[in-house]
């Protein structure tokens, strides 16, 4: 079976699964008790936490459009704090249901 939706039908839908998503997050790491919990990936969990190559995870960081911090300095590897990832790819989420890009 196949259902047809357009965008205008999925955007409701997709922030309220998001919005549940972000709040269920919200709720783990708002304890203030982070043992044992990440706050931030390296390059490489970044990468694989986000399901992309290592190499386009640079490109997104060289170029601006992905959240991500120098916690030695401008020469330090970049760090991604959880928290930002998880906003970040929400707005992308939104962004593509906005524009139309479901697949």
């Amino acid at each position: 079976m196949r259902i047809e939706l357009d965008s205008t039908d999925l955007e409701p839908l997709i922030e309220r699964v998001v919005s549940r998503t972000v709040a269920l997050l919200g709720s783990r790491h708002g304890t203030g008790d982070f043992a044992g919990e990440r706050l931030a990936y390296n390059r490489k969990e970044a990468a694989e936490a986000l399901g992309i190559s290592i190499s386009k995870l640079d490109l997104l960081t060289k170029s601006g459009r992905i959240p991500h911090v120098r916690l030695s300095g401008d020469e330090g590897s970049p760090s991604y704090p959880v928290a930002m990832l998880e906003r970040w790819l929400e707005e992308q989420a939104i962004e593509s249901v906005k524009k139309g890009n479901t697949d």
